[in-house]
């Protein structure tokens, strides 16, 4: 049998009601995805956009509860050279994708593809999240994952795709 010290016990709920609510004043998330990628190495950046490769492999710290799933377009195949996430901490965020090429994409919440917008003029030009996109990768993503959007210390770990995927799809899809 099992003896709790009630003074103890005092402390152990105490710490139990703040762990609880620590756990519901989580910040905001988002994770976009390549469909047709497969996983290559992954990145850490911070958001003055310094890369370090990924010191852990904790794929459920990466899919916290109540994380936003925006598409990356398909039509980049996978290259990447800008993004950028509009309205991060609302729970419909969305990304203003340019792929390589110049090709340029907006994806929205909840879609399943992206859609070519109107050519930005210079009063049209997005203001947002801007991802650092690592030059390990060279422009080649398959994963962003952005942990903590609503705050100054957010937490982005980019997924690369390896150099040997097919440009029109056929990679495995992983959240």
């Amino acid at each position: 049998m099992f003896a709790i010290d009630s003074r103890r016990a005092g402390c152990v709920c105490f710490l139990v009601v703040i762990a609880g609510a620590l756990g519901a004043c989580t910040g905001k998330h988002v994770r976009m995805l390549n469909p047709d990628t497969t996983r290559g190495p992954r990145y850490t950046c911070n958001v003055g956009g310094t890369c370090n490769p990924a010191t852990f492999e904790d794929e459920a710290r990466l899919n916290p509860s109540g994380t936003k799933d925006v598409p990356l377009p398909r039509e980049c195949g996978g290259k990447l050279e800008k993004l950028l996430v509009l309205d991060g901490t609302s729970d419909a965020p969305r990304a203003d994708v340019t792929c390589a090429l110049n090709r340029h994409f907006a994806c929205h919440t909840g879609a399943a593809t992206c859609n070519s917008p109107p050519p930005l003029t210079s009063v049209s030009v997005p203001v947002g999240f801007n991802v650092p996109l690592p030059a390990q990768c060279q422009g080649r993503i398959h994963r962003v994952v952005i942990l903590n959007i609503d705050s100054a210390t957010a937490e982005i770990d980019v997924t690369c795709a390896p150099p040997e995927d097919p440009p029109d799809g056929g990679g495995l899809q992983d959240m």
